[in-house]
């Protein structure tokens, strides 16, 4: 009894490939390029869609039912950014009680602004402020900065500790003129952090300013 082989071919021309890729390449027939994602084959569009998904934590049905209604108002089918932040406002509006999930959900806006080549900053001073607003509903009153990445604005800020008020009234971070690069080659993408510290560093600090 014969077997046949299951022929590869790319996911936008359908012409045959020799062989599985395993990472990015051009397709040698219609020079698009192929991507590869969970060890399949897939168009730009496709991986997109799938990384997206994957960093927001988004379900596959959340994603067809949002692209199903933009596309009934726009009377067109929707680009994939547009369905996912379509999705991100429906979940601001759903957890806007729930503190943890709105900063992890506009820090991941960030990044898709950032990548997008746009300002990420009031995004990121969203998910900053949300954090905190966490963090003083879970009774921590003093924070210290835990600073992220190499710009110098943002070493000045090194070892600096604030009480939680105090941090929600000035919002030292994200640091407006941060110079780190994500994917946005202008920068901006503060990485800096809050961590619960102890009432000590927070005496030390002001012992130290005077």
């Amino acid at each position: 009894m014969g077997l046949f082989k299951k022929k590869i071919k790319c996911p936008y021309c359908e012409n045959v490939l020799e062989k599985q890729l395993k990472r990015k390449k051009k397709c040698p027939h219609c020079e698009k390029y192929i991507f590869v994602r969970d060890h399949i084959m897939v168009t730009e569009e496709y991986a997109e869609i799938i990384d997206s998904l994957k960093m927001f934590e988004f379900s596959v049905q959340q994603y067809l039912e949002s692209k199903k209604e933009l596309g009934e108002r726009f009377g067109h089918e929707p680009k994939c950014r547009d369905v996912i932040w379509h999705i991100c406002n429906g979940e601001i509006i759903k957890n806007r009680n729930d503190n943890g999930i709105l900063g992890t959900l506009y820090h991941n806006m960030a990044i898709l602004l950032d990548s997008e080549g746009k300002d990420a900053f009031q995004m990121l001073r969203q998910s900053a402020k949300a954090r905190l607003q966490s963090y003083k509903q879970m009774g921590t009153e003093i924070l210290d900065i835990l600073v992220g990445d190499d710009c110098p604005g943002c070493k000045l800020l090194e070892g600096k500790v604030y009480k939680i008020d105090e941090a929600l009234d000035q919002m030292p971070i994200p640091h407006k003129n941060c110079t780190n690069v994500r994917h946005n080659k202008r920068g901006g993408f503060c990485t800096c952090q809050y961590w619960p510290t102890s009432e000590e560093a927070f005496e030390y600090r002001i012992r130290g300013d005077r």
